[in-house]
């Protein structure tokens, strides 16, 4: 047995002439020189009284770098449970050739493939939260032998996978380091479950990132087939939607039209729905669809105008088309709603709608038709009380200018007295008056030479100031 008195034996003097480096060879020689280093060890000094249990190595389909670094372990590792424990196994895989002494555990299993496995090993690991995270650190510097080989393993079970708490992590790392080939097999795998999949909290994210990767035209085409016969479904589910803004994101108009289609026929449903109306946001707002399609379908938006001017998910929808100023469609709305303008004021969401209205009307005769309706005296002190119109109230003082403003501020003179019996009253009229000082001192605003300008000023004089709602 090895002791401590012969610890001279394994001197940096004499270990760099214990064996030459290993040259680039073949397996033999590789093999030769671990057993020339078993065998040094357990003769010298020793009298041949200690022995080293030798351990089969495999090679098989590992290349002369992987073969050459498992001898250098392997004869470091028996070194030193044999007793060697002064043996360093760096150096021991220095002599054995590896260019890199300081070559560990780690390094080892990184760079070499994956061993044989039993079936249903990495299926068993990806059910598993600490297993997936392991295998997703395997697959990020796998070889593609081994990324096929857990892709076989899993391809079985993989639309229980794609919809696992812990699995779909896996599943959409895998997409990533596939190759084509693979990918296609796996778009031919899950395309029949592929919608129950997007409707599943877990799977939405597994589909999203397969709408993300898939690369061929086939493979879009075979996709975009099997959503289509449940696309409006798909745009009204909480999940799903998300994949349907996936596609329209990452695949080209042509493989999209149906989506387009779908939402132009169904445009009331969807922009009153509390997920359909976020995908069409994105179709109208993000800039991923032609224009000739977007302006059709803000034409059929204001077409349902009027009931999604109170809706609490299709006001969103009209104030994004209003916001993208489309040649017309504006001016379109503002003839749609102004018969019921006072109304719709004083209701919570067509109030935010009719504050964006405004901010994005240019034409003279469009803000006239809005703003002439709020200028009568008889419904001014209603509509500036109010918890919403109040606000639709100032940004009309903001957008009114030349005759139309001295109307409205007529109309608010006229009305101080009943103004100041209410607390909403005081409050809104003390914000007016500090624009439009005028208006307590007893001067007629219509035969006020002053030049004014709309809007209402913070203390800082540039920028309006509204009150939250």
């Amino acid at each position: 047995a090895f002791n401590e008195a012969d610890s001279e034996t394994f001197s940096p003097a004499w270990r760099p002439t214990l064996l030459p480096p290993a040259p680039m060879g073949s397996l033999d020689l590789i093999s030769s020189q671990r057993d020339h280093m078993l065998d040094f060890a357990t003769s010298s000094r020793m009298g041949g009284a200690a022995t080293i249990p030798f351990t089969p190595l495999s090679f098989v389909g590992q290349d002369l770098a992987a073969q050459r670094m498992a001898c250098a372990m392997s004869a470091a590792q028996q070194l030193h449970h044999s007793g060697f424990a002064g043996y360093p196994q760096s150096e021991t895989m220095a002599w054995l050739g590896c260019a890199d002494g300081a070559a560990d555990v780690g390094m080892l299993v990184s760079r070499t493939p994956t061993p044989a496995h039993r079936p249903g090993e990495f299926l068993d690991k990806a059910r598993d939260q600490a297993g997936c995270r392991q295998l997703q650190d395997q697959l990020t510097s796998a070889s593609p032998a081994t990324v096929s080989a857990i892709f076989e393993d899993i391809l079985s079970e993989i639309v229980e996978l794609m919809e696992d708490t812990f699995g779909n992590y896996l599943a959409q790392k895998l997409m990533e380091v596939i190759s084509s080939e693979e990918r296609g097999i796996l778009v031919d795998r899950v395309l029949p479950s592929i919608t129950s999949i997007a409707r599943n909290s877990h799977g939405t994210r597994s589909v999203q990132k397969l709408v993300e990767t898939v690369s061929t035209p086939d493979q879009i085409a075979r996709f975009e087939a099997a959503l289509r016969p449940e696309t409006l479904s798909l745009l009204l589910d909480p999940n799903a939607s998300h994949v349907v803004q996936r596609c329209l994101h990452y695949w080209p108009p042509h493989h999209t039209r149906f989506i387009f289609d779908t939402m132009v026929h169904n445009c009331r449903e969807v922009a009153m729905d509390r997920s359909g109306c976020c995908v069409l946001q994105k179709y109208l707002g993000k800039d991923i669809s032609p224009q000739h399609q977007a302006r059709m379908l803000a034409q059929e938006v204001v077409r349902h105008a009027l009931e999604l001017v109170v809706d609490p998910f299709g006001n969103y929808v009209l104030q994004t088309v209003i916001s993208k100023e489309f040649d017309q469609v504006n001016e379109q709305i503002v003839d749609t709603l102004q018969f019921c303008l006072r109304e719709l004021a004083m209701q919570k969401f067509s109030s935010h709608v009719f504050q964006t209205l405004l901010k994005h009307l240019h034409h003279p005769n469009a803000v006239d038709k809005m703003v002439r309706p709020f200028t009568d005296p008889r419904h001014v002190v209603m509509l500036l009380t109010d918890q919403y119109a109040n606000y639709v109230m100032q940004t009309v003082i903001d957008k009114a200018s030349g005759r139309l403003l001295d109307e409205m501020l007529a109309s608010i003179q006229q009305c101080i007295p009943a103004l100041r019996t209410s607390d909403a009253g005081r409050k809104i009229l003390s914000k007016i008056v500090s624009r439009f000082p005028e208006l307590s001192d007893g001067t007629d605003i219509r035969n006020d030479p002053r030049p004014r300008r709309g809007g209402f000023q913070n203390r800082r004089g540039n920028q309006p100031r509204y009150g939250r709602r």
